[in-house]
C-alpha cells in the first residue's frame, strides 16, 4: 500500500520566497499543492486543495492576513497553520497565540 505524503499550501506575497519554501517543504516530504501570492485567494485555494497544513507569511498590519487564518481554522479546525514572520514582537506572538496559530517561523529564514 501507498503512503500519501502530507499536502501544504504556502502563501507568500513575494513569489522567490514562496518558490524556496516550497522546495524546502517538498525535500522534507511534503506535497506542496499550491503557491499563493495574494491573501483574497487563500479560502478558495484551501477549500479546492483542503491541505493538511498551511505556511503563511503573516503581517500584523494587514488584516486580510488574520482573517485568512480564522477562515481556515472554521473550514477545517485540524489543519495546521505555521505562521511566516519578520516581526517576532512580544505583541505579533500574543496576536499569533490568539488566532491559534499551531507553529512560528521567523525570516529572514537562517
Amino acid at each position: 500500500m501507498t503512503q500519501s505524503k502530507p499536502t501544504a499550501i504556502v502563501i507568500d506575497p513575494y513569489p522567490d520566497a514562496a518558490s524556496l519554501l516550497s522546495e524546502l517543504l517538498e525535500i522534507i516530504g511534503l506535497d506542496v499543492l499550491d503557491e499563493i501570492k495574494s491573501y483574497d485567494q487563500v479560502l478558495s485555494s484551501f477549500r479546492m486543495h483542503l491541505p493538511q497544513v498551511v505556511l503563511m507569511d503573516v503581517s500584523t498590519t494587514e488584516q486580510n492576513s488574520i482573517f485568512a487564518i480564522e477562515g481556515i481554522k472554521k473550514i477545517e479546525p485540524t489543519c495546521k497553520i505555521i505562521a511566516l514572520v519578520s516581526d517576532a514582537s512580544h505583541e505579533t506572538i500574543e496576536l499569533l497565540d490568539r488566532a491559534q496559530i499551531d507553529a512560528v517561523l521567523i525570516k529572514p529564514y537562517t
